[in-house]
């Protein structure tokens, strides 16, 4: 179900993972779907990325599968290859629950704009307040 999930984004193949409704997909703080029963999960996946160096820790129990992975490596428009998880909780053969976080250098952050957060200069959550910059080992 998870290379189902992640061969999708290369292949185009969305058509083989069993998506199960609702579903409900979080990337980074941004969700999928308003809570309807026909909320999917299969929206805005994109294609032609490759997700590679996949590692498995499945619990049987309550049906998750935590996959570390690379997203984005190798790709023909470059692709940063950036550490990622996906998290995944599956209901009678049917994938509900998609997480994922994805680890962007700072470069690559909100359109290559580097250490500020929020688009502009001393915006909110930047630690140090107006002006200051964080580096990407920086805790916040």
């Amino acid at each position: 179900m998870a290379n189902a999930y992640l061969d999708a984004f290369l292949e185009e193949k969305k058509d083989l993972v069993p998506w199960g409704y609702p579903c409900n997909r979080t990337e980074g703080g941004a969700h999928t779907g308003s809570g309807s029963l026909t909320d999917s999960c299969d929206v805005g996946v994109p294609s032609g990325v490759n997700i590679s160096n996949r590692r498995f820790v499945v619990d049987p129990t309550i049906g998750s599968v935590v996959v570390f992975c690379t997203f984005g490596a190798g790709n023909a428009a470059g692709g940063s290859g950036a550490p990622d998880t996906h998290l995944f909780r599956v209901e009678n053969g049917k994938l509900r629950y998609v997480h994922t976080l994805t680890h962007l250098l700072q470069a690559n952050f909100r359109g290559g704009r580097g250490g500020t957060r929020g688009g502009g200069t001393g915006g909110q959550g930047r630690a140090g307040g107006q002006g200051a910059e964080t580096s990407p080992n920086t805790q916040r």
